[in-house]
């Protein structure tokens, strides 16, 4: 997904589709750059912090399509447009159920800080759900929710009867050569690529101002 976004944001040019301003211009306006970047990109307004956030356009120490790459792959951007939609998934496909909106909150900051992958987090909401499952039974629940199968007949293990016991035999299972050929690095058990229709489509609005076609 990061490589989506370097590849999207490289794709802006210095007048993206939808923007009439600094950028429609000869982007000349460092304040006015960086507001348009963040209005497009971030959907609000500059803070104090923008000038040092972004590279100073007039200096030549950064071209536009520089800064709007910086803007689109910030932990901001992600925390708040990429992984919210992701995370959505993920829990529905391991808990079975919609997540609050502080699970969500709390996934997308992870994912976006680099403290946790979306196997890892997968890992967690499945061992969380097998928790609320009798102790024989919870070996089945994670190879449900994580690779959309039963175990294998006659599959030995320690038993799955607390819960270090269970988040560790979730993130064996994540960590195997199946999940990786299933749902590659950043999938999502049972929603696959589709988790991240929603993200895609934000990032077509940020950073070429149009709807992704088909």
């Amino acid at each position: 997904m990061r490589r989506l976004l370097v590849a999207a944001s490289l794709a802006a040019v210095c007048a993206p589709l939808g923007v009439t301003s600094a950028f429609a211009q000869a982007c000349t306006s460092d304040q006015q750059v960086v507001a348009d970047i963040y209005r497009q990109v971030l959907e609000r307004e500059p803070d104090r912090e923008s000038r040092s956030i972004l590279y100073d356009v007039s200096t030549g120490r950064g071209t536009v399509r520089e800064n709007v790459l910086l803007a689109a792959t910030s932990e901001e951007h992600q925390r708040r447009f990429l992984w919210p939609a992701v995370v959505d998934a993920l829990f529905r496909a391991t808990r079975n159920a919609r997540p609050p909106d502080e699970i969500i909150r709390s996934g997308s900051e992870e994912l976006a800080r680099g403290q946790m992958t979306v196997p890892e987090l997968a890992a967690r909401f499945a061992a969380d759900e097998a928790l609320t499952s009798p102790p024989l039974s919870r070996q089945l629940v994670l190879y449900k929710r994580l690779l959309g199968r039963e175990p294998e007949a006659g599959l030995d293990g320690a038993p799955l009867d607390t819960p270090d016991a269970v988040l560790s035999a979730a993130q064996r299972i994540v960590a195997s050569e199946e999940y990786a050929q299933r749902f590659g690095p950043q999938g999502v058990p049972l929603a696959g690529p589709s988790a991240y229709t929603a993200s895609v489509r934000v990032l077509y609005r940020h950073l070429l101002g149009r709807d992704a076609d088909a």
